[in-house]
């Protein structure tokens, strides 16, 4: 695998790939890439009103037949068990989805890369970095326990990496990341944790800028 992560031609060093900490992850994308008329952003999402209420109603209905499925077998103690989870479950999982999106939304965008001035801003950091001064992007995936979790991280020559977007979807990372590369003209790479590998990371360049490695 290429050692651009720990040495460019440019004399940049991103040093070897970790899990920026303290962080939280969710089975739900709460950011998103909007183009600008100036560039692209990472900015909270709206709040998924819809999906939310399908899925309750779901837990809803599932937690219905259980009951029925509980009384037509006469097995009360279960029943008993079951209804004060199912309505912890059915009202608490919809309650978390929402605080997570709230949370996102209140902190703001996280990134912005204007097109014109070649510049990227880290809105939530309150930092700025010329293109120049920029390694590239990296998406980094290890477990935290039994789940895998993936962030995607900017990487300065000389200062960071900062965390972007910590997730446990991976795929969803990705095409965000293709998104980012249409604009911004940076090198990115997967890496991911793989004690079989050399140093333990499995490390991949990623888009379309690799003529810059």
């Amino acid at each position: 695998m290429n050692s651009t992560l720990n040495g460019g031609k440019d004399g940049s060093r991103l040093g070897s790939p970790a899990l920026v900490e303290p962080s939280s992850y969710f089975n739900w994308m709460t950011l998103e890439t909007v183009k600008t008329a100036g560039g692209i952003s990472i900015v909270p999402r709206p709040t998924p009103t819809k999906a939310i209420t399908i899925l309750t109603s779901v837990i809803g209905a599932l937690v219905l037949i259980g009951v029925f499925a509980c009384c037509l077998f006469s097995a009360t103690a279960f029943l008993w068990a079951l209804v004060p989870i199912g309505v912890a479950t059915t009202a608490g999982t919809p309650a978390l989805i929402l605080y997570y999106y709230r949370k996102e939304q209140r902190l703001g965008p996280v990134l912005h890369f204007d097109s014109e001035k070649r510049t990227f801003e880290l809105l939530r950091a309150g930092k700025s970095f010329p293109l120049k001064e920029i390694a590239g992007f990296r998406i980094v995936t290890d477990h935290l326990g039994e789940d895998q979790v993936s962030q995607l991280q900017l990487c300065a020559k000389n200062e960071g990496p900062f965390l972007l977007v910590p997730t446990q979807l991976h795929h969803a990372l990705k095409a965000m990341l293709k998104e980012l590369l249409a604009f911004a003209p940076v090198n990115a790479w997967l890496c991911t944790k793989d004690s079989k590998a050399p140093g333990g990371w499995r490390e991949e360049v990623f888009g379309r800028n690799t003529s810059l490695l």
